[in-house]
């Protein structure tokens, strides 16, 4: 039996409660709502996580691992809006996201980066504008957690059809996410097995769920860190 606890866990972040102590006076209702929105969607996730580990029916697993990237993604684009407010990048709070807008071009590069928080972040604050380049990369899904983790947000909460796959060896997520129809495979001659397309990197869900929540919870740590000791060395 799934045992679930009556109040949600708060996740222990050092770092998260320095900076409240920071801006715990601030008159910015959106940075102060946003600093609380961080703990409380990665309290979310945990909550789930727990859940997750305790289950074994196919659909709880699915549930459960969807509901901790879902909650993961919303932590790390409410951190968005307190480095929008932080270091008052300008950035419109509908227009507000964590990641790079993906519409760059050469031509008009300059005018997008008005509206792209994280190239206002490079341009006022080097150090962690690095940080976020280096730990929240947009290349492949494949091999970047954080854009496979944009993307198997983006399939759970758009795209209606199975994301997982279920054989008699586990429960594996897609490589990517964003591939919407079946792939061929091929068979493995040394692990004597048939490898399904786009299920080449054996993601187990339960694991994979858990790696997820553990990086997201470091670098939004990390990120706290950076912050506090920029305040702190300014002011």
């Amino acid at each position: 039996m799934i045992t679930i606890k009556d109040e949600v866990p708060k996740p222990d972040l050092p770092n998260w409660e320095k900076f409240g102590k920071l801006i715990e006076k601030s008159p910015n209702d959106i940075l102060r709502v946003a600093h609380t929105t961080v703990r409380s969607r990665l309290g979310f996730a945990g909550m789930h996580l727990s859940i997750l580990r305790q289950a074994e029916n196919i659909s709880m697993i699915r549930a459960m691992s969807e509901d901790v990237m879902i909650n993961l993604m919303s932590s790390l684009e409410a951190m968005g809006h307190i480095l929008n407010a932080f270091y008052a990048l300008g950035i419109d709070y509908y227009s507000v996201t964590i990641y790079h807008k993906s519409y760059h071009n050469e031509k008009k590069h300059k005018e997008q980066t008005k509206s792209c928080l994280r190239c206002r972040l490079n341009e006022v604050n080097s150090p962690l504008g690095d940080f976020l380049d280096k730990f929240l990369k947009t290349g492949s899904p494949v091999e970047d957690w954080f854009n496979g983790l944009i993307e198997y947000r983006n399939q759970i909460l758009h795209r209606q059809h199975l994301i997982a796959y279920s054989t008699s060896n586990g429960y594996f997520l897609p490589d990517d996410p964003s591939i919407l129809g079946p792939q061929g495979g091929y068979f493995d001659r040394e692990r004597k097995r048939f490898v399904t397309g786009n299920f080449t990197k054996r993601r187990r869900i339960k694991e994979y769920t858990e790696f997820l929540y553990e990086i997201v919870m470091e670098v939004i740590e990390d990120i706290f860190a950076i912050m506090v000791e920029e305040y702190l060395q300014t002011n």
